[in-house]
């Protein structure tokens, strides 16, 4: 994830969504720290609808999301970024 994450915010910048799910781990951490760098925005999913809540406990708790989202709301929370 970090690699990816990484590589579209240096194409995207400003413009780039990350969203970042459950998952185990802090795969995605440096990636979001790079997005916002960009200004660019996450997203992270709320523990409440996590099946594991590491790699979005990961980036939300150094600072990296704009907002933190139950999966039931998360389509609404993309589409108010576009």
């Amino acid at each position: 994830m970090d690699v990816t994450i990484r590589s579209a915010s240096g194409i995207y910048r400003d413009r780039l969504l990350a969203v970042i799910l459950t998952g185990m781990g802090t795969d995605g951490l440096m990636g979001c720290g790079e997005v916002k760098r960009q200004r660019g925005r996450v997203i992270v999913e709320a523990e409440e609808s996590c099946i594991v809540y590491g790699m979005p406990k990961a980036v939300y708790e150094a600072g990296y999301a704009d907002r933190q989202v139950s999966l039931p709301h998360m389509y609404q929370e993309i589409l108010s970024f576009i």
